[in-house]
């Protein structure tokens, strides 16, 4: 799951790119992307929890891309206060809750929906947007059915949409990948 969506959104990221972690968690994806980018570069890491914060710059300064980053203690839905109208290549989410953290500290249908219609607003033609929803936790299945009916809404002459989900797992995640159509700029 995680490798199709990051396949996704390189396919989409420049290096002078500014790109999206709305979900830090552990700092997976965050490091991911600062990977595809070079100097000029940004991600913008969202996550309200210092835990994530910390184990991300961790993880960024490990691997000497620590500089590539801004670090925002704040919830996604607030998106647009931070990146200010600046278009986006980018961006990713993992819903659900910090693993090996608090599961009682977890993203919410209401802010992840506002995060997702902020990052479409900032999202330039042929840029994407990768939704990983874990289901397994109490309230997961009714944000990934939230967001599935968003982005099943979302104008098809405006946007792609690609849904993946394992078939007969108990509580599997799902993935959706929104592309804005139009001819790619690579900023």
């Amino acid at each position: 799951m995680t490798a199709r969506a990051q396949a996704f959104i390189a396919d989409r990221v420049a290096p002078e790119s500014w790109v999206i972690d709305a979900t830090l968690g552990a700092g997976r994806d965050c490091l991911f992307l600062a990977r595809q980018l070079g100097e000029r570069g940004r991600v913008f890491a969202f996550d309200i929890q210092s835990e994530a914060i910390r184990l991300g710059q961790q993880r960024l300064l490990q691997a000497g891309l620590l500089a590539r980053v801004e670090w925002i203690a704040d919830c996604h839905s607030q998106i647009h206060k931070h990146l200010q109208g600046h278009p986006i290549a980018a961006a990713m989410f993992n819903l659900g809750y910090l693993p090996g953290g608090d599961k009682t500290i977890t993203t919410t249908p209401t802010s992840s929906l506002q995060a997702l219609q902020q990052c479409l607003d900032l999202l330039h033609p042929g840029g994407g947007v990768s939704i990983i929803a874990y289901t397994g936790h109490p309230g997961g299945q009714q944000e990934a059915d939230a967001v599935q009916d968003w982005a099943n809404r979302l104008p098809r002459q405006d946007y792609s949409l690609a849904c993946h989900q394992p078939k007969g797992a108990k509580a599997a995640p799902l993935l959706l990948c929104i592309e804005r159509k139009g001819v790619r700029s690579r900023f």
